[in-house]
C-alpha cells in the first residue's frame, strides 16, 4: 500500500507515535493533522475496516515489547489513544469523501 521505502515509513510512524505520546494532554491540536492523514490514507486505498486490525496489531506489538510492564491500565491508555487517532483519521477521510461527492 505504501510506495515509499518502508524504512522511511517506519521512521515516520515511530515519530508520529512519539509525538502523540509526549503530548497526551494536547491531543486536540492533533485533530486536524490526523484528519489530513486520514485523507492521505483514503487516497492510497486504506479502508475503514482496516483501521481496527492495524490498531490491534500495533497494541499486540507494544504489549510484546513491554512484556511484564504491559498491564490493563497501559492497554486501556494505548487503546484509547489509538481509538482517538482512528476516529480523527476516519472523520477526515469521511469529510473528504463527502466533499468530493457534493462537487
Amino acid at each position: 500500500m505504501f510506495r515509499n521505502d518502508m524504512t522511511v515509513q517506519r521512521q515516520h510512524f515511530a515519530a508520529t507515535l512519539a509525538l502523540l505520546v509526549r503530548n497526551l494532554p494536547l491531543q486536540d491540536i492533533f485533530t486536524e493533522p490526523l484528519m489530513d492523514l486520514g485523507v492521505y490514507h483514503l487516497r492510497i486505498g486504506a479502508k475503514p475496516e482496516q483501521y481496527p486490525v492495524v490498531r490491534d496489531c500495533l497494541l499486540a506489538s507494544i504489549a510484546e515489547c513491554l512484556g511484564e510492564k504491559w498491564n490493563k491500565q497501559v492497554e486501556t491508555d494505548w487503546t484509547d489513544l489509538m481509538d482517538h487517532v482512528i476516529a480523527a483519521m476516519l472523520r477526515g477521510a469521511m469529510l473528504h469523501a463527502l466533499q468530493a461527492i457534493s462537487r
